[in-house]
């Protein structure tokens, strides 16, 4: 597999995590990442500093305009240790 394929499967992994997040919570988000070894794994981990780094975690009016920075703020990852 090349490098290119890798970073997108951890960039859709990075979306599944978030999206178990905010639909089922986090005991439901840590035990996939738990089931598919994400937990541990240190480029998934690398993935989720670069996006809690990129995303703006601006708000308008108390809200965050980018929805990705709700999420992970919410969740902070604390499993992740990141």
């Amino acid at each position: 597999m090349d490098i290119e394929e890798v970073a997108r499967q951890i960039v859709d992994a990075a979306h599944v995590a978030m999206l178990i997040y905010r639909e089922d919570g986090a005991p439901a988000c840590e035990a996939f990442l738990k089931r598919t070894g994400l937990l541990t794994d240190g480029t998934f981990k690398a993935c989720l500093q670069a996006l809690l780094n990129a995303i703006p975690r601006t708000q308008v009016k108390g809200q965050f305009v980018r929805p990705e920075a709700e999420v992970l703020d919410a969740c902070a990852w604390p499993s992740l240790r990141i």
